[in-house]
């Protein structure tokens, strides 16, 4: 993959998170952001799936807050989202090693999913 295929990942993965976030915003109980932020650990890697899920979880709240006229959060809770949100990304990007770890699929990675929350 070069490297400007992988940016354009990186911002669809960030268009997603926003997407995702905002759309399901007034829905109770329904969160479709982490499994956006998870999915991007999973193609990008857990480096760039944090980077995805940190980024894009600061833009939510920035576009999130502007769409419904609040304030945003305050920067050490900001960061603090930030830094949850990064999570996913990291835990995809850990899965994706061990579920490819000889080469080949494993089922026992398939089904650890509804384990970790998925």
């Amino acid at each position: 993959m070069t490297e400007i295929e992988r940016l354009a990942l990186i911002t669809a993965f960030l268009a997603a998170v926003v997407a995702a976030g905002l759309s399901l915003s007034l829905v109770p109980h329904v969160e479709l952001v982490t499994l956006v932020v998870f999915c991007a650990g999973i193609v990008l890697g857990s480096g760039r799936g944090a980077a995805v899920g940190a980024a894009g979880m600061a833009l939510y709240v920035f576009a999130n807050s502007a769409a419904r006229g609040f304030p945003p959060s305050p920067l050490p809770l900001l960061t603090a989202q930030a830094m949850g949100m990064a999570l996913p990304g990291v835990i995809g990007g850990v899965w994706r090693r061990w579920w490819l770890w000889d080469g080949r699929p494993r089922r026992a990675a398939l089904l650890a999913l509804p384990l970790i929350g998925f």
